[in-house]
């Protein structure tokens, strides 16, 4: 068998293994929630139809939906909808497709930058099997177009450094700029891929270093060029030269609220986040366009009043997002409840550790491997959807989700480059037992 025809298989068997896993899941929570149950599970689905219906016809909440979230996931709605019709099963088939791409994708990145099938092989399958991704691939949220958009987008950008083609480093930033539009937590990105070839040394496909830095940093300029397109776009219509208010919404109803609650005594973070909500004016249709403006006044009011409170507090989620269980599948399927109670706590009290140590080594023993293209690109990928972790609480798993298209490479080489160090020493010590 041939190497491109190895490669098929397995990028077959993986869409497969994904595919069944989610259509699998889907079918018995179906079965225990009812369908009209299930669908409607995740409160943030309804902005993402109603942002849909705005862009297809009009809805009186659509700009207050299209400034919060942007317009990415609502333009698929519509688009899905458009085509198929507006029963919720095909907005829900298309985000089950983008997870069973994601551990395709996965092989890819991992292949393209290890040059290991084995390794990419090995990544695949925890993407495929990942049940973080299985929940989420089933219901109409952002969490797995963003994941399998940005991942492609990755996969694109390698391959501009494998290649030096400009091509590739141009579909990178509009793949990853519309990732973005689908969901704001990556907007972020074009200042990282501006970062990432300043770190790297020169690859071989370039004549020279800044030959390097102006082709990969085509990547970070068609990017930005969406960023600060759509935020233009915000300033015309709202006054806000913003790409979007969820971000700073977020940190004044969590972050800030938090604190604020530890310092007040009867007052918790949801009533502060009630209260707060109300006072900014959030969903008031006469009021949201300022709702940023109060929000950001508060939470630098709150910085000047407790910073030290603020340091410690976005530590202390980082820490407990990155444990975070999975309560989609422990609450939607009654038959996982004793393996996810057993999974959510090993994660808890150890897992979480295990999984950081074999990122850690994946990124050493590519460091050693002198692999600098892999080990800078996955590591700033793995820290950034850690560290952006500090903001937010309360959601589960999904939050250090696309984290995992990091990790997952990173921790599946470090299992191999461990079994070629220990599978000698194995071997030796059968053979000298059974002399």
């Amino acid at each position: 068998m041939t190497e491109r025809s190895t490669s098929c298989l397995h990028i077959a068997l993986l869409f497969l293994l994904a595919l069944f896993m989610r259509l699998g899941y889907l079918w018995l929570a179906v079965r225990h929630l009812t369908f009209d149950r299930f669908w409607q599970y995740a409160n943030d689905t309804h902005l993402y139809l109603l942002v849909a219906q705005h862009i297809q016809s009009f809805h009186p909440m659509g700009d207050y939906g299209l400034l919060r979230i942007g317009p990415g996931y609502g333009l698929i709605l519509a688009g899905v909808q458009s085509i198929f019709g507006q029963n919720p099963i095909f907005p829900i088939l298309f985000s089950i497709t983008m997870g069973a791409l994601a551990p395709v994708f996965v092989y890819l990145l991992g292949f393209y930058l290890t040059k290991n099938r084995i390794v990419a092989l090995a990544a695949g399958l925890f993407s495929a099997v990942s049940l973080t991704s299985v929940a989420l691939s089933c219901h109409i949220l952002t969490d797995q177009p963003f994941f399998t958009f940005h991942l492609a987008a990755l996969v694109c950008y390698v391959l501009g450094y494998r290649t030096g083609r400009i091509r590739w480093f141009v579909i990178a930033g509009l793949v990853a700029g519309y990732a973005a539009y689908i969901r704001p937590v990556g907007q972020m990105w074009p200042y990282l891929f501006f970062l990432i070839p300043l770190i790297l040394p020169r690859q071989e496909k370039f004549n020279s270093r800044w030959d390097m830095l102006k082709k990969a940093w085509i990547t970070a300029a068609v990017m930005l060029v969406m960023v600060m397109g759509w935020s233009a776009r915000n300033y015309i219509v709202h006054d806000q030269f913003t790409f979007g208010t969820n971000g700073i919404l977020t940190v004044r109803s969590c972050l800030v609220a938090q604190v604020t609650a530890e310092h007040t005594e009867g007052m918790d973070v949801v009533k502060y986040r009630d209260i707060w909500e109300e006072e900014d004016g959030d969903r008031n249709l006469e009021r949201y366009e300022g709702a940023a403006s109060r929000a950001k006044a508060r939470v630098m009011q709150a910085i000047e009043k407790y910073p030290g409170a603020i340091f410690r507090a976005y530590f202390r989620n980082v820490e407990d997002n990155v444990k975070a269980a999975n309560y989609y599948a422990q609450r939607q399927i009654p038959e996982l409840e004793g393996f996810m109670s057993w999974l959510n706590s090993a994660l808890r009290k150890w897992l979480w550790l295990v999984i950081i140590i074999a990122t850690l080594a994946g990124a050493g023993f590519l460091w050693r491997d002198k692999n600098y293209l892999a080990t800078v690109l996955l590591g700033v990928t793995y820290l950034y959807f850690t560290l952006i972790l500090g903001a937010s609480f309360w959601q589960g798993s999904r939050l250090h989700y696309p984290a995992e298209m990091a990790w997952s490479i990173l921790a599946a080489y470090a299992v191999y480059r461990m079994w070629g160090i220990l599978k000698p020493l194995i071997l030796r010590a059968t053979s000298r037992t059974e002399s």
